[in-house]
């Protein structure tokens, strides 16, 4: 099963409407976009990339800019916002609504700045950060909306051993009692709990939604 993520992409060259596909044989995985035939790695929100072994021709690569670095294109200059629907319950009426969460990726001459936005709120947040910035526009919504995603699921956490923060998540509800007793949370205390439970817990995507989302 795939989720398609409308997405723009725009730079100085062209303006144009794709999609982002996370799903297909892996459910955790993001597909490529396309940007005018030439296929983009999107590197889960943390950046954009250009295979070289595609052969590209010198005019197909004229509508971006790009350094090279360990063999790949590394795009630089553009704009890239993702958008996410998400239901939401706001707490102060009862009501179930749709929203939009919208991951925007901004670089500008290969510094990042990126922006997780929410109805009113906009966290800015550094490249290989993005689940920090869930965790802070968490703190700022809470109060008002329920939001039935892993990134504020008190079953889930962030990976020990690293790896993409959107797509690497972890999902401990066939074990939360035990996880929820851990005093200290840190990287050994996680690392110890997944190697006891090894068959027992997933990776999930932070705006992964299921019927045992627990509120933090």
């Amino acid at each position: 099963m795939c989720t398609k993520y409308n997405t723009l992409f725009k730079n100085k060259y062209v303006e144009i409407n794709t999609q982002i596909i996370l799903g297909g044989n892996n459910p955790n995985y993001l597909s490529p976009m396309c940007i005018n035939e030439i296929i983009v790695e999107t590197d889960f929100f943390e950046g954009l990339s250009i295979d070289l072994s595609e052969n590209y021709t010198r005019e197909q690569l004229e509508i971006v800019d790009y350094d090279i670095k360990n063999g790949v294109y590394v795009l630089r200059n553009y704009n890239l916002e993702t958008i996410i629907p998400i239901d939401i319950v706001d707490k102060n009426t009862g009501k179930s609504i749709s929203k939009n969460i919208f991951i925007e990726m901004d670089n500008k001459n290969g510094e990042m700045k990126n922006k997780l936005k929410f109805i009113d709120k906009e966290i800015v947040y550094k490249n290989y950060d993005l689940l920090n910035a869930f965790e802070r526009l968490y703190t700022e919504i809470n109060h008002d909306y329920l939001i039935r995603i892993c990134a504020f699921c008190k079953k889930s956490c962030w990976n020990p051993y690293g790896g993409s923060d959107f797509c690497n998540h972890l999902c401990f509800k066939e074990f939360s009692e035990e996880y929820n007793k851990i005093e200290t949370k840190d990287k050994l205390t996680i690392a110890e709990i997944l190697n006891k439970n090894i068959d027992k817990y997933r990776n999930v995507y932070l705006t992964y939604s299921c019927n045992e989302y627990m509120e933090k």
